[in-house]
């Protein structure tokens, strides 16, 4: 219930602030905007689903590893 709550609350935020945004004739500000809601939204929605969460500093290591490994 509280995720249907909060993902109805994001998008009325996200069109009331894209229409004003939509007036200023600036497509890379929308796009950005854009990006940047959508990925506070997958966040919000993997953590209310209690969603385990890779650490980013495992793939880090590994990175790093092949490259000092080459």
């Amino acid at each position: 219930m509280i995720v249907i709550l909060i993902v109805f609350s994001l998008i009325l935020l996200f069109l009331i602030d894209v229409r004003q945004l939509y007036n200023s004739k600036s497509r890379i500000v929308i796009a950005t905007y854009s990006v940047l809601m959508l990925l506070g939204f997958m966040v919000l929605v993997i953590i209310s689903l209690d969603l385990p969460v890779v650490s980013p500093s495992i793939l880090i290591e590994k990175a790093v590893k092949f490259i000092i490994e080459r």
